[in-house]
């Protein structure tokens, strides 16, 4: 999570937004660090400006950009509070069967409720990036990012460490041969498909919860 805020930090600075964040466009290196892609929505902004394209991924539109009253980098926030809630339970904030039912949901801030056994800090660190008004989000504000790196959930954690990869990072366990270049990609094989389909039991479906 850290390293995605320094990245969209360092996207701002250049005069971008972002757009599109969400799991998927967050790559790991064989070191554990972070590495932001796919930039297809990113668009350059002046000071003041918006950008009034509705795009990016439903789970992670805010609300202003729903609204179609534009958007800046506090889009890019807001997404940051979406993605620290999903990937400390496994689910978004916000959900809804279909996805005008998700986007008024979204619009009306009626998010998902806390488990139990989530940090008080970070929940507050969410409540702050999941601000309906703009403005009002941590890291929107003169003060940037900074607010964010202060705030009681990071404490005792070493930026600097991380914008010099010097911090120790969970590596993640990949096989020698798991790094396919396109010469190893082989002619598909056809499968068959089941003659009838199986039905999963109720605890096999909670697996599945919002996906």
């Amino acid at each position: 999570r850290t390293p995605c805020t320094l990245a969209l930090d360092h996207v701002h600075s250049k005069g971008f937004i972002y757009r599109d964040l969400k799991p998927e466009n967050l790559l790991i290196r064989e070191d554990g660090y972070l590495r932001l892609t796919d930039f297809g929505f990113a668009k350059a902004l002046k000071p003041g400006e918006r950008a009034y394209t509705v795009c990016g991924t439903p789970d992670y539109l805010a609300p202003e950009t729903l609204r179609q009253q534009g958007c800046n980098r506090a889009a890019d926030f807001w997404a940051i509070g979406v993605l620290l809630f999903e990937m400390m339970t496994g689910y978004p904030p916000f959900h809804g069967q279909t996805h005008s039912d998700l986007y008024r949901r979204i619009t009306a801030g009626r998010m998902r409720s806390f488990p139990r056994q989530f940090d008080e800090d970070a929940a507050d660190l969410v409540k702050r990036l999941l601000k309906q008004s703009e403005g009002e989000r941590i890291g929107v504000g003169a003060e940037g990012i900074q607010k964010i790196r202060r705030h009681p959930f990071f404490k005792g954690f070493s930026w600097t460490s991380v914008l010099e990869q010097t911090l120790d990072m969970i590596r993640p366990d990949v096989p020698p041969d798991a790094d396919k270049g396109p010469e190893d990609v082989k002619t598909p094989v056809k499968v068959e498909c089941l003659e009838q389909p199986c039905h999963l039991s109720l605890t096999e479906q909670e697996l599945f919860k919002a996906f």
